[in-house]
């Protein structure tokens, strides 16, 4: 796998959590499956441009940098609590799941903490 295999793997990952395939994301973005199957094959990708990177990451709700591993988290307000806390990605989901009301991903885990 080329160096993109990154973004590759944590788009695959996405759908999977979201249970969506490849046709899902194509209709989300407005794309054609063939084109989405061209981005995704994992032995010779083709690289999308940034606008195609940007609408996949919308659509999956998630940021770029997440996409293309600068950041540990899917989200920015995830990864701020990550360099507060230390937590990954999973762990911050399971707090938030388990801390109840519609309180703020950070309220939620100080309350958690306490």
């Amino acid at each position: 796998m080329e160096n993109g295999g990154i973004w590759i793997r944590r788009i695959n990952a996405l759908l999977e959590k979201q249970n969506k395939i490849q046709k899902d994301l194509a209709e989300g973005i407005n794309s054609s499956p063939s084109t989405i199957s061209a981005w995704l094959n994992e032995e010779k990708p083709q690289e999308p441009k940034v606008i195609g990177f940007n609408a996949v990451a919308n659509y999956l709700g998630v940021s770029m940098d997440y996409l293309f591993g600068a950041d540990e988290c899917e989200t920015p307000e995830k990864e701020e609590i990550h360099k507060m806390t230390g937590l990954s990605n999973k762990a911050i989901d399971q707090l938030i799941q388990a801390c109840p009301g519609d309180v703020v991903a950070e309220k939620k885990i100080a309350i958690c903490n306490y």
